[in-house]
């Protein structure tokens, strides 16, 4: 009796889960950016909204939850309801600011992960004056005068700075760390020449670059992309498996059902599929990462584990 009980609970409850996959969304949804507006995950979250609306036929609202090192924003997910109705878009800052900072949460284990949108690669950048023309220039430039390379990252441990850092294991050249609040302070810096160079995601200084204002000496994927053609990579530039990105990705709180989370993946895959934006986001620089919550969770795996080692190899340590 008790096992037929068992049974019947079980499938009971699937039937629940089915039943608000299927009615899912039934009133508008939240996304958090734990970001401040404006910025490069602000602009692709707030795309990526405006399809869902479109497909899902209720209001998808961004609400950008900026501060503590997007912990703030990241948090007030990890302990919401798991009814998909609060979300989380963030880069991949969710993966190395629990391992610099105190964070409330686990990033593995009090989410549900729903989807891998897309990452980009970085574009390292100069002042159009400073008197380099290569990444092999750089080096050079680097070895002999180790004092002037300043180089900016907007926030410790993200992307921009373990690509710094992974330049700098790779190169074997001297870089010194300047900690900025943001990008835009690295960039008035750099115009202004008071800096070397900084790695910044596509996104952000692609409109520099074409402007003129900052010169690209590489870009930091494994080939060339269409939105800057001309810039080539740091591995045809000498530095043979060098490749970093800054990507996006897709959560909800841990404990959703499974069918509530098979349904968000396959509307935004198929958000990410049509194209009018993936034709936008590939102008901008963005490989789309169409794929299952179970590809998405072993790729996050895989970068925790990359990104730890490059924390631990540069002793890099948690802003206060």
């Amino acid at each position: 009796m008790k096992r037929v009980l068992r049974t019947f609970f079980v499938i009971a409850s699937l039937a629940a889960c089915l039943a608000q996959a299927q009615d899912y969304p039934v009133k508008p949804v939240k996304i958090v950016v734990p970001f401040p507006a404006g910025g490069p995950v602000d602009s692709f979250a707030r795309q990526l909204a405006q399809r869902l609306t479109e497909s899902m036929r209720q209001p998808v609202l961004i609400e950008n939850r900026a501060g503590g090192n997007t912990i703030i924003g990241t948090d007030s997910v990890a302990k919401a309801a798991p009814d998909g109705y609060l979300l989380l878009l963030t880069a991949s800052s969710f993966i190395t600011t629990p391992m610099l900072n105190k964070a409330p949460y686990d990033a593995m284990r009090d989410f549900s992960h729903i989807a891998f949108l897309a990452r980009t690669p970085l574009a390292l950048v100069v002042n159009p004056q400073f008197p380099v023309a290569s990444v092999k220039e750089l080096i050079e430039y680097g070895k002999k005068n180790p004092q002037n390379m300043m180089f900016g990252v907007g926030s410790i441990g993200a992307p921009a700075h373990l690509a710094q850092e992974m330049f700098r294991m790779k190169a074997n050249v001297p870089v010194t760390v300047v900690p900025y609040k943001g990008s835009t302070p690295i960039f008035q810096d750099l115009m202004a020449g008071q800096i070397t160079g900084a790695f910044e995601p596509v996104l952000g200084v692609i409109g520099l670059i074409q402007g003129g204002r900052l010169k690209a000496l590489a870009i930091t994927s494994q080939k060339r992309i269409a939105a800057l053609p001309g810039v080539p990579t740091v591995q045809e530039s000498g530095l043979p498996g060098y490749e970093a990105y800054t990507w996006y990705g897709f959560w909800g709180p841990a404990g959703m059902p499974a069918g509530l989370v098979k349904k968000l993946n396959e509307e935004v895959n198929k958000a990410l599929a049509g194209t009018e934006l993936r034709e936008r986001l590939d102008k901008l620089g963005f490989e789309i990462q169409p794929g299952s919550p179970e590809r998405f969770m072993k790729f996050l795996q895989e970068d925790a584990l990359q990104a730890g080692a490059i924390i631990r190899e540069a002793n890099i340590k948690g802003q206060d």
